[in-house]
């Protein structure tokens, strides 16, 4: 993943100025209806309920997306100033692979980032960031025992997310994260069959191309 950003860095503009950190003026970067388009990846884990330690599941998703409030200017606002920002909700396909089981997850879903440009240093921009996405997979976990079983067909995730945002230049955003995932059937699949799967950790690289 590192490297196709790096690539995609190397391909959209020269080296000087994808790193250039001067500040930006975030109420032209962020105009009323800026559209996105981002690709991402993360890793998991999710505990004993997966066999294996250290990483084991992967995810890629990509988003389309707009920003339609554009940026939230609160300095003038003394206890508010440092929560301005932007606000982007998109479309959000994502496919998921539980690597030590060989199973997987594929699903649509909404998604939304907040930046808090309030929180802005110079080009670095925290940001918070949420998605649910229903879904089918082949996963099949556990026993019937006590109702601990997780199985498909139907599966949906609900993610969390926070991390720090680097604006290579004004139109190109590279960002970086923790996510929390949890997974659920919403017993969909029969009362015995649902039980959640959490993450105790996990993290996501991604970019984002802005365009007016």
């Amino acid at each position: 993943m590192a490297i196709a950003v790096l690539a995609i860095v190397l391909a959209t503009g020269s080296p000087a100025r994808a790193f250039d950190n001067s500040p930006l003026n975030w109420d032209e970067v962020f105009v009323p209806w800026t559209k996105a388009v981002s690709f991402e990846g993360a890793l998991a884990h999710y505990g004993g309920r997966l066999p294996g330690d250290g990483i084991q599941a992967w995810n890629l998703a990509g988003r389309i997306s707009v920003f339609p409030f554009g940026n939230f200017d609160l300095r003038r606002h003394k206890y508010l100033k440092y929560l301005g920002g932007a606000f982007e909700v998109g479309a959000e396909p994502m496919f998921a692979r539980f690597r030590n089981k060989g199973q997987n997850f594929a699903g649509l879903g909404v998604a939304g980032h907040y930046y808090f440009t309030g929180l802005s240093f110079y080009r670095v921009v925290p940001w918070i960031g949420g998605a649910a996405i229903p879904g089918g997979s082949d996963l099949d976990l556990g026993t019937e025992t006590g109702g601990t079983r997780l199985t498909g067909p139907f599966l949906a995730t609900i993610q969390g997310e926070a991390g720090a945002s680097y604006f290579l230049t004004p139109r190109q955003i590279i960002y970086l994260g923790l996510q929390a995932q949890h997974f659920s059937n919403a017993m969909l699949n029969g009362t015995y069959h649902n039980y959640s799967l959490n993450t105790p950790w996990g993290g996501v690289l991604g970019f984002t191309f802005l365009f007016k």
